[in-house]
């Protein structure tokens, strides 16, 4: 068993950054908890004029999905672009929470999902009373899902996909 484990950190040495998360969660687990009250909340009129769609839980969650799939597929198809995903990633996530630390913030744009009753507006209620609506400016899910992609996109993986593609004229 531990020659098992020795090979694959042996094989996967670019394992080590994802030690972030120790920083990280903590970190940010802190700010969830403690910045409950006294935050500054970001408002623009748009937010007045956006009207409430349940249905948006479905790409909210799946953004939960998404950037690990990142992670994992950079991860075993493009070494290089595994770091500069976690070098882009971590700067960023370091950052918001740097803002959020000295300047905390949230939004008050919770609203009642109780209008409807279906399993859309049930979703909508379990993320509401897991996460705060603090810490939202700037966007660690705008910044991740960016971030993500530009890797993603310049992966030699989906280069390769992409040339195969124009190759056959499609």
């Amino acid at each position: 068993m531990k020659k098992r484990i020795r090979s694959f950190f042996h094989k996967y040495k670019h394992l080590w950054p994802l030690l972030y998360f120790f920083i990280y969660m903590p970190w940010f687990i802190i700010l969830e908890n403690n910045v409950t009250d006294n935050y500054h909340i970001m408002h623009c009129f748009m937010d007045d004029i956006i009207p409430f769609n349940e249905l948006f839980i479905i790409p909210y969650l799946l953004w939960f999905l998404y950037l690990p799939a990142i992670f994992v597929f950079l991860f075993y198809h493009s070494t290089n672009e595994f770091y500069r995903l976690c070098a882009y990633e971590f700067t960023g996530m370091t950052i918001c929470l740097l803002i959020y630390t000295i300047f905390p913030n949230g939004h008050d744009l919770r609203i009642d999902p109780g209008i409807r009753d279906n399993i859309f507006v049930n979703l909508v209620n379990f993320i509401y009373n897991n996460d705060t609506p603090t810490n939202v400016c700037p966007s660690i899910h705008v910044f991740a899902t960016l971030s993500a992609q530009i890797c993603l996109i310049k992966s030699p993986h989906m280069k390769e996909l992409k040339s195969r593609k124009t190759a056959k004229g499609d």
